[in-house]
């Protein structure tokens, strides 16, 4: 069996995908599979897959669908995936140097430590984050072992990881995508994965995230307010979790599933405490509101 899935999702970005698929070294194509999700692409996205198939003897599912959004994108190349293992890579992000080779390496001991595979899902690694000119490196924390939440909660990780999952335990644990919903974040699978497993953490980068302009993250307020349910789904299941120990992380996240409550139109009063965390979460969707209101302006 393979050893890694690669699930990337694309929209017209035919260069930079060519870019990540030459960051693939040769070395490790036969223990891995490439599953691309092109969401209705008009550019050479096809042909760009098609010609770096053809040279390099890879194994690629290209999956074609109408422009639909990355939650849909994204389901459909993880349902794909066969490997042991799987990495989301999105196609403006690229592996550095050696840094595939890496995933493996730690993909085969812990598959060969039986006793931990059974209850670990898999592996959080760096990345370097690159915005212009700027690079920064985000690691997960110097200790033998986590979860996806605590991570963030316990460790201060306020930034991107890449996370290699076993590809079972990311399948079992896929969101549901709403009617007419275009983005779900990636989080509410961290979330729920978190929630029944721990993780290995390796504080080394193996990738790098670029941001570019008019990317998803540009546009990020947009977005989430956009498809605020799936939004608010994290945050709620975030408050109630067991698997962190912060208190200030906490109380962040009622805030902000009440801040989303608002933008979905479906603020909930459900315990004391929402007393704070309520009005919290309505001031700062307000503050939303005129933040988009003047974006929309300044576009006019």
């Amino acid at each position: 069996m393979t050893a890694l899935s690669i699930c990337v999702t694309t929209y017209n970005r035919a260069d930079l995908l060519r870019r990540l698929l030459e960051s693939i070294e040769e070395s490790c194509l036969s223990e891995i599979e490439i599953i691309i999700t092109d969401d209705g692409s008009r550019d050479k996205t096809r042909s760009t897959v098609d010609e770096y198939r053809e040279r390099s003897g890879a194994t690629i599912r290209y999956i074609w669908q109408e422009n639909a959004g990355r939650a849909t994108a994204l389901w459909n190349a993880i349902m794909s995936a066969t490997g042991d293992y799987t990495i989301i890579m999105d196609s403006d992000d690229y592996f550095i140097a050696g840094g595939l080779k890496r995933i493996l390496e730690e993909v085969q001991k812990l598959s060969e430590n039986t006793g931990c595979s059974s209850s670990f899902c898999g592996i959080a690694f760096g990345v370097v984050l690159r915005r212009g000119d700027k690079d920064l490196l985000s690691l997960p924390p110097a200790i033998a072992y986590s979860n996806f939440i605590a991570i963030r909660a316990d460790h201060g990780v306020s930034t991107d990881l890449k996370e290699v999952v076993r590809t079972r335990i990311l399948q079992e644990n896929l969101y549901v995508v709403p009617p007419g919903c275009r983005r779900v974040p990636t989080s509410s699978l961290w979330v729920r994965i978190a929630d029944q497993y721990d993780c290995l953490c390796v504080p080394e980068p193996i990738a790098v995230k670029e941001y570019l302009d008019g990317g998803m993250t540009s546009n990020i307020l947009s977005l989430k307010t956009k498809d605020a349910l799936p939004v608010e789904a994290v945050f709620r299941k975030l408050s109630k979790s067991r698997r962190y120990k912060s208190k200030l992380y906490r109380l962040k996240a009622n805030v902000q599933k009440h801040r989303f409550a608002f933008h979905c139109s479906m603020p909930r009063f459900e315990k004391y405490s929402d007393l704070f965390f309520m009005p919290a979460g309505l001031l700062i969707y307000m503050s939303d509101k005129l933040r988009l209101a003047a974006k929309a302006l300044i576009r006019r």
